[in-house]
């Protein structure tokens, strides 16, 4: 584990008159807009992914249209878009829309050597050494009736997002109605396996994961998070975007605020959606932070102010997070409105700082927090910090929290500002070289500060054993 993300204790031997908070991603001002003409409508899920290599943003939405594709039985179409700002998008001519006889207003369709049914989530996938695979698609088939059929998931590859190619025999899911959310493809670096977050079938709105090896072969949907005694009365999980990010599994999980005073049969339709959330230090195994809206909605005179989705996260160049959302002005519903509420649905961004999900900062006065024992294996240690009218004080220190000579409190040299790599320095002049590979505390003393996270290679030690992540 190289990177120590405040949010919860499990890294720390103790805190004194500090306290956590939980941060909320600050809206941009800037609109989504596309360059060209007739722009469209983006609606259901909104799919970004910044490519690093190319320093180019690219967007994947879906188009309901009066077209059709031979042999499916209603029709949903796959459509590109990119940006070099992630603000203000060009829909390129793919040319697939004359392939295929679309009108000229799906000009930026993408092609398939067998088109989906529906398809869901794009994911750019930096760890598979085929370049020809770097993006993922997750879809599905149906072959019959949507509401009594066995539902089949299918992946694609592509080099590009543009031009897809089924991956021959893989079949993620197959179970009546399917997973009605947005199925998220994600590789994990920890147990070398990849992932899709799903349901275990449709209108079960709680959170859960298949997995594989070889994209061919799956496991069985199991759930891995679920409302318990601490939520409100009758939430539901709608579904959750994970993403990795300094060594952590981050998501937003989507919860679907439900009505007790709603007949509908067997399924809950009508509620407000609010995204909360969740982390993990393997990609299997979940934990909860405050429970409350990441982002939250807005007053009811503004949109989103009854739906949130964040449903794409992306890391600008200068590390900045940015979060795509759709906000809507009226509930979920599975029908139209039932007192005829216009629909309205704005796209938007909203940012954080690199590792700035929570933070520790004393509740008045000085601060005290110290790390678990570590053992480094370089001496680049870097400090994810705010500070303009503060300062931060580092001690490294020995297993009984006694400075070692040139380290202490006393020597350190104030950090103040706003900086998310400071590196940490002594008045003694001397380096952290002399402790990789010996056993050492980090200590802070904090005034006026927030301490967001801290980047360092390093091993834990746990009394004896010594592991490599938590």
């Amino acid at each position: 584990m190289n990177a120590i993300l405040f949010l919860d204790d499990w890294m720390l031997d103790s805190r004194t008159n500090v306290v956590r908070r939980f941060i909320h991603p600050a809206r941009c001002p800037q609109q989504l807009t596309f360059a060209d003409p007739d722009p469209p409508t983006i609606s259901g899920y909104m799919d970004v992914v910044r490519d690093p290599d190319e320093n180019l943003y690219k967007l994947w939405y879906t188009v309901n249209g009066k077209q059709e594709i031979a042999g499916k039985n209603f029709n949903t179409f796959l459509c590109y878009a990119e940006s070099r700002d992630g603000f203000t998008w060009t829909r390129p001519d793919l040319g697939f829309w004359k392939d295929y006889g679309f009108e000229p207003g799906l000009k930026n369709a993408v092609g398939f050597d067998s088109y989906p049914t529906v398809t869901y989530k794009v994911s750019r996938d930096p760890f598979d050494p085929d370049p020809n695979r770097r993006y993922k698609l997750v879809a599905t088939d149906v072959l019959g009736p949507v509401t009594d059929n066995n539902i089949r998931g299918t992946l694609y590859a592509s080099p590009d997002g543009q031009r897809w190619t089924r991956i021959k025999n893989a079949c993620w899911y197959n179970g009546r109605m399917g997973s009605d959310t947005d199925n998220n493809i994600i590789f994990n670096p920890i147990t070398h396996r990849y992932q899709i977050v799903c349901r275990t079938s449709c209108l079960d709105r709680r959170v859960a994961l298949v997995e594989s090896e070889d994209l061919i072969r799956w496991t069985e949907p199991q759930t891995i998070l679920y409302p318990d005694s601490m939520d409100e009365p009758l939430i539901q999980f709608y579904s959750l975007t994970p993403f990795w990010h300094h060594d952590y599994f981050l998501g937003l999980m989507q919860r679907q605020h439900i009505s007790s005073t709603e007949q509908s049969g067997g399924c809950k339709w009508l509620g407000k959606v609010d995204d909360e959330l969740v982390y993990s230090v393997n990609g299997v195994h979940w934990n909860r932070t405050n429970r409350q809206p990441f982002i939250e909605r807005s007053p009811l005179t503004e949109t989103p102010c009854e739906q949130i989705y964040t449903n794409a996260v992306t890391e600008a160049e200068d590390g900045t997070l940015r979060f795509y959302s759709l906000g809507y002005n009226v509930e979920h519903f599975a029908a139209e409105p039932p007192e005829n509420i216009p629909w309205r649905i704005e796209p938007m961004v909203h940012t954080l700082r690199p590792c700035g999900f929570a933070c520790l900062e004393p509740i008045g006065g000085y601060g005290y927090l110290a790390t678990r024992f570590l053992i480094p294996r370089s001496p680049d240690l870097r400090i994810n910090f705010l500070a303009p009218n503060g300062r931060v004080r580092v001690q490294i220190s020995n297993s009984e929290h006694k400075p070692f000579p040139g380290f202490s409190f006393a020597d350190s040299v104030p950090l103040v500002g706003n900086e998310i790599a400071a590196r940490p320095t002594w008045s003694s002049g001397n380096s952290l070289h002399q402790f990789v590979n010996e056993g050492v505390r980090l200590e802070f003393q904090l005034f006026q500060a927030q301490l967001y996270a801290l980047d360092w290679d390093f091993r834990i030690q746990y009394g004896d054993p010594i592991i490599e992540r938590i």
